[in-house]
Formats: structure tokens, sequence, C-alpha cells
């Protein structure tokens, strides 16, 4: 299941997907998984990161994986021309920027990363940034080699299951 739609004139959610193999998986130190969500629009929220799942006896990553929450919007019900979107997602681990009124003093609230929090609008004119999103990873030990050096998703480590 992918990201959730932010409120309102919301942004999209980030993908999912879902890698399996029998023998390991590697993600190099050039790949990108980038699984964020979109800005909010008219004052919607922004959309929530997506969701990885790896499975497999042995998993690599020295590539990045990100799957940060996009920026809130900005809106003003009597003015359309105050309205702006929030940024999408970043694929690192600077958040996504609330879109910033032409209006009003405020801004939407920045997108979550894994190492910081989504924030709330700023204002009853604005709304708050996504959430990050989630990877599932299953090897033979619940172990992996890695993290490359982004990593802008919140984890969970599993073994696999013998059916």
């Amino acid at each position: 299941v992918g990201g959730c739609e932010g409120g309102g004139f919301g942004g999209g959610g980030g993908g999912a997907v879902q890698i399996d193999s029998l023998t390991s998986i590697e993600a190099s130190a050039t790949s990108l998984v980038a699984l964020g969500g979109a800005g909010g629009s008219y004052g919607g929220a922004g959309g929530s990161g997506g969701t990885l799942v790896l499975e497999s006896p042995i998993v690599t990553i020295a590539g990045t994986i990100a799957a940060n929450g996009g920026g809130g919007g900005t809106n003003d019900l009597s003015d359309s021309t105050c309205a702006t979107y929030g940024h999408l997602a970043t694929n690192d681990n600077i958040p996504a920027p609330g879109g910033t009124s032409s209006c009003y003093a405020s801004s939407g609230g920045a997108g979550g990363t894994a190492a910081i929090a989504p924030e709330h609008g700023h204002d009853n004119h604005t709304s708050g940034g996504g959430s990050v999103g989630r990877v599932l990873i299953r090897t033979a030990d619940g172990t992996f080699v890695g993290p490359g050096p982004i990593f802008s998703v919140v984890k969970t480590l599993d073994t696999l299951q013998k059916i």
C-alpha cells in the first residue's frame, strides 16, 4: 500500500514497491528508490511517503532510498491568487518546504523525513506536510548491509519465514 493523500486538496501519496528474490537484492551506490509524496494545493496537506518492501535472504543497500512527505499548501478562499502549492518530496534528508503565501506572512508545513517530523500548517490559511514513508526489510537473519548515504525512510526489520 502506498502513502496516503493529504487532506483537503492534498498532494498524492508516494508509491509502493515490493521486491522479492530467492538469492539477494542489491541497491548499488548509484541507485535511487524515490517514493515521496506530492505537495498539497489550495490549502491541502502534503501527501505522505510511500512503502518499500524488500524480501530476500541477503539485502544490500548502498544507494539512496527516500520516501519523504510533501509540503503543505496555502490558501485564501476569498482570493485564489494567494494559494501556493507545497513542494514535492525531496530525495535527500531535507524536508520539502510548504507553499509560501503571497498574501500572508505564512507558509504550509514542511514534509517529514526519517529524522524530522512533518510540520503543522502555520495558520488557518495553510496545511501541514506529509509524513515520511516506510520500508520493511525481511532477510534470513533479520539484518541488512547498509544503509546507503541517504536513507530517509522509517525502517522495520524482520526475518524470512519458511512456509
